[in-house]
């Protein structure tokens, strides 16, 4: 069990992407065909265009200083348990809300088009799509093309203030200065995460690996190393501690890669199926779940929200 208070919020089923608001510092949550915003007392929906049966928000991302970018696409798998991060099963509309006008502004990506991942650093957000790697500039304008040393989907991507890390199909890049360069081999790369001492931690379905600079990739230990296992989010937080959520449950690791925890339904969590996972301004760790809302995790009680604070029941 991990050593922290737990708090439950009830949206009755899925949080599927997490996002801190750039202007308002609210939590905004995304899920099936609605956007909330929770303000700390209660959740509220957004006005926003309608979505298109059987969308997902699967990304919300800050964009500067003018609201938050919003992927949504098609999640074939979800019910199924399978990973965001599969075969480009995202969709192709990325809508921008502008604060305070609320309104979504359509970029027209093109139909083959998928997103695959998304990362946020100071200019803006970027994209791992199947047709390579997007930039998104807070400044506004549509998404410019981003060259890799090879052709190829981008499946991963993560930002720091120093570099930007990006992975293909059996490999990983980390560009510095404006420059691509081969970071390692590794195949099957879905989630990257940086750390603030310069170690890039690096998951596939099933693995996770720690890349200290200038190292080749270390693999950690999973415990419980439960046979089913997918990762689906990974998170690197500012204190150090790294976060893997799973469709078993979320496991928390030491910045040297020790095991320190893993919570499950059978334990705190209303849902095992951790979908997203993000860090606010106090420190706290925010899990969406599967079909048990959104968990809060603090240091050091079990605190659940619903329908008194505004959540319907429909699917988030």
């Amino acid at each position: 069990e991990i050593p922290l208070q737990v708090d439950v919020m009830r949206p009755p089923h899925s949080v599927s992407a997490l996002a801190l608001g750039p202007a308002d510092g609210a939590l905004y949550l995304g899920g099936f065909q609605e956007i909330l915003r929770y303000d700390g007392l209660s959740f509220t929906p957004l006005a926003q265009p309608a979505l298109a049966s059987g969308r997902w928000v699967m990304f919300l991302e800050p964009l500067g200083g003018e609201g938050l970018l919003a992927v949504a696409g098609d999640w074939d798998a979800l019910g199924a348990g399978g990973s965001r991060n599969e075969g480009g099963r995202l969709g192709v509309d990325p809508w921008r809300w502008p604060s305070p006008q609320r309104r979504f502004l359509a970029w027209p990506f093109g139909r083959d088009l998928a997103v695959i991942a998304t990362a946020t650093d100071a200019g803006g957000v970027w994209a791992a799509t199947t047709g390579g790697l997007l930039r998104i500039s807070s400044q506004g304008g549509a998404p410019t093309a981003v060259a890799l040393p090879v052709s190829a989907p981008v499946h991963a991507v993560a930002a720091s203030s120093r570099a930007l890390a990006a992975a293909t199909a059996d490999r990983l890049w980390v560009r510095r200065d404006g420059t691509f360069e081969e970071r390692a081999e590794l195949a099957g790369v879905t989630h990257l995460a940086w750390a603030a001492d310069g170690v890039l931690w690096a998951a596939t379905s099933r693995d996770l690996y720690r890349l200290p600079p200038g190292e080749p990739p270390q693999a950690i230990a999973f415990e419980p190393d439960v046979g089913a296992r997918e990762v689906l989010a990974l998170l690197v937080a500012r204190d150090g501690w790294v976060w893997v959520g799973a469709n078993v449950g979320l496991y928390r690791f030491a910045a040297n890669g020790a095991p320190a925890g893993h919570e499950r339904r059978s334990t705190r969590l209303p849902d095992e199926r951790v979908l997203s996972l993000l860090e606010d301004d106090t420190g706290a760790v925010w899990a969406g779940t599967r079909v048990g809302g959104v968990v809060r995790l603090r240091a050091p009680t079990v605190e659940s929200l619903g329908s008194p604070e505004g959540l319907s029941d429909r699917v988030l």
